[in-house]
């Protein structure tokens, strides 16, 4: 998933249009600490202590020009077919799996 801030998603730019080149750049974890923590994850199932774990990792990107996020979800929804492609408040992704909510008897999706 993707947080992206007001300065970074383009408000005139052609649907479609991609952000030129994009450099990135470790957010709070690098890489090799990312491997311990998938290692340790991986070694928890191992022994019966997790079934399941879900890991997210941050990333900076920095690009030439403001990220349009139709392209960014059209680019999301090609490479992942199998998932659900959102953008909420923000918040742009593609997730295997529909989050729900139950609420006294309703539920609800998004």
């Amino acid at each position: 998933m993707l947080a992206l801030s007001a300065d970074l998603i383009g408000q005139g730019s052609a649907a479609g249009e991609a952000p030129g080149e994009v450099a990135y750049a470790d957010g709070a974890t690098t890489g090799p600490q990312w491997e311990q923590v998938v290692a340790g994850a991986v070694a928890r199932i191992g022994t019966g202590a997790l079934d399941k774990v879900v890991l997210a990792r941050d990333l900076l990107a920095t690009t030439e020009r403001a990220i349009d996020p139709r392209w960014l979800l059209a680019g999301l929804a090609e490479r992942y077919p199998g998932c659900w492609t959102f953008a909420v408040d923000g918040l742009i992704g593609s997730s295997p799996e529909t989050l729900i909510r139950a609420d006294h008897g309703t539920v609800t999706a998004r």
